[in-house]
């Protein structure tokens, strides 16, 4: 196993090692596809997968030069979980039952986790 391999795992076992504290997520991926000018609508792909992740709140300061919205929280998912995806702003999350968009990614070195900046909508 290579070093980005191990870096990758240790992702996933960080996430492992928080056992009950960790949410259920249904991380649904968003894919525009062409447009039809006869129904006048855009095809979307959607693939949902179920992951865990840890949900935690966004300190109140702020981030990258914007300031940081009251009811935006974090969400941490490990690389591997999201492995057969690339995420992006377009996508978002249903954790315990709320949708919440997402308006950040950022992503740790070797994609070992994704740290994503949500709004619940």
């Amino acid at each position: 196993m290579g070093l980005k391999d191990t870096i990758r795992k240790a992702g996933t076992d960080a996430i492992s090692a928080i056992g009950d504290i960790a949410s259920d997520i249904a991380y649904h991926s968003v894919s525009l596809g062409a447009y039809d000018p006869v129904t006048d609508a855009q095809t979307i792909t959607e693939v949902v997968l179920n992951v865990k992740g840890l949900l935690y709140k966004t300190k109140a300061e702020k981030q990258d030069y914007k300031k940081t919205e009251l009811n935006q929280d974090n969400v941490l998912i490990a690389g591997e979980a999201l492995s057969t995806i690339t995420p992006k702003e377009d996508d978002y999350m249903v954790i315990d039952g709320v949708k919440r968009e997402i308006k950040n990614i950022k992503e740790a070195p070797q994609k070992a986790v994704f740290i994503f900046t949500v709004r619940a909508v």
